[in-house]
């Protein structure tokens, strides 16, 4: 989402390789991952790590599978050109102000793939991990599939901790994640039902990964998975989080627990 838990509370490096979180962490990269009859959109939010998006770019325009990569610009001082077929400019910044953290599902909107996968600005998923979600979908393609996946607390408490690999999560971030527009087209559909909480927050709709999952599930009843699948960590992960950790807690649990009563969805 909006702010980065990745690394949040954090944990010693063995237990953060244990659970998932490194690069590399299931093992899994090395092996032949097959890109034949797989093609998607690749959202990205360019706001304040333009060399981080550009290292992205370089890398996941050779990835056979991913067929259009949209850069959506929502910084003025921060805008690039990146000439290549596979990429995709909107040079909107006025967005950021408008629609916040929904302005990554704006880009969903204008995909020209069904499968949409959401990269942040602080990953680089290897062409294995993108095929292995993309594969995934298309197996189970009523639900969202993503490298990071969280299960709440009893009390439909927000919960850090990283869920079992290959298992349903009730929320999934967007760190690496594959939806699609039916789902993207869905979110919009639901969104004004948390305009009082989400157009009040910071930054504007800040729990946006929480709503997309939820969406998901009032859609087709089937809950998000999540797979440990290896990735780079970029500079910039883990901002904001470990000064306000309490606070981000506190309002992710009441836009979690908001968000669920509203869609008429159990907290489970």
């Amino acid at each position: 989402g909006g702010v980065d838990e990745t690394d949040a509370p954090r944990q010693g490096w063995i237990s953060r390789l244990m659970s998932g979180e490194l690069m590399g962490s299931s093992g899994r990269g090395s092996e032949d991952s097959s890109s034949e009859g797989l093609e998607a959109s690749v959202v990205i939010m360019n706001w304040k790590r333009p060399q981080n998006v550009r290292q992205i770019l370089d890398r996941m325009v050779n990835y056979k599978a991913v067929k259009e990569i949209l850069v959506w610009h929502c910084n003025p001082e921060t805008v690039f050109t990146y000439d290549h077929l596979k990429v995709v400019s909107i040079v909107e910044p006025e967005a950021n102000s408008v629609h916040g953290l929904n302005t990554r599902y704006m880009g969903c909107l204008r995909a020209s793939f069904e499968a949409v996968v959401t990269v942040d600005d602080d990953v680089l998923p290897l062409e294995h991990t993108i095929n292995h979600l993309l594969k995934a979908k298309l197996q189970h393609p009523d639900c969202l599939h993503a490298t990071h996946g969280r299960n709440p607390r009893p009390g439909c408490v927000y919960n850090f901790q990283q869920t079992q690999d290959g298992l349903e999560a009730q929320v999934v971030l967007t760190k690496v994640m594959v939806t699609d527009r039916r789902f993207c087209k869905a979110y919009f559909h639901y969104a004004p039902v948390m305009e009082d909480i989400a157009r009040n927050a910071t930054p504007i709709w800040n729990g946006e990964d929480i709503f997309m999952s939820l969406v998901s599930q009032k859609v087709t009843n089937q809950l998000p998975r999540r797979h440990s699948l290896p990735y780079s960590k970029l500079p910039g992960q883990g901002d904001g989080v470990s000064h306000n950790l309490k606070d981000h807690i506190k309002y992710r649990t009441a836009f979690l627990q908001a968000a669920t009563s509203r869609l008429g969805l159990k907290c489970e």
